[in-house]
């Protein structure tokens, strides 16, 4: 099966307060964000493929409070599964982000049981500019398109 996907994502963002110890009361504001994706995929009985974009449109970069400002980032990415057996998927997925900070790569495998997945444990292993590199536990809740 192959497929082809679109989209627009608009993402509000209403900012509160710190957590760095810096006063930024009352000097909050709303900021929104716009994006449009592409999706190319292709699932067989044993392989999966999944290739998307994020891209940013309108105003990338917007004040969030006297102190902070907030920018949206580009977003490119490949995901690759092997199916174990028809119930078990393993798969292994890399990204890519560009945005005001810098440069950052992501990769994150997976490991899925069923078609339609509860839960599944990730592990995400960042390098970026903004970051040193480091691996994070990130349970979520997650669905299996196939």
């Amino acid at each position: 099966m192959y497929g082809l996907n679109t989209g627009y994502d608009s993402r509000p963002m209403n900012t509160g307060g710190t957590d760095t110890g810096i006063d930024a009361s009352g000097t909050e504001k709303s900021a929104f964000f716009q994006q449009v994706a592409v999706n190319a995929e292709a699932v067989s009985n044993d392989w999966n493929f999944n290739a998307y974009a994020l891209i940013p449109i309108g105003d990338t970069e917007q004040k969030l409070n006297w102190y902070y400002q907030g920018g949206a980032l580009k977003t490119y990415g490949l995901d690759v599964g092997y199916f174990i057996t028809p119930e078990l998927n393993a798969s292994v997925g890399y990204y890519y982000q560009n945005g005001d900070m810098g440069d950052s790569l992501l990769l994150l495998p997976k490991c899925r049981y069923g078609r339609q997945v509860d839960a599944s444990s990730n592990s995400d292993v960042i390098r970026s500019a903004a970051s040193i590199s480091r691996m994070r536990p990130s349970p979520r809740p997650s669905s299996n398109k196939s």
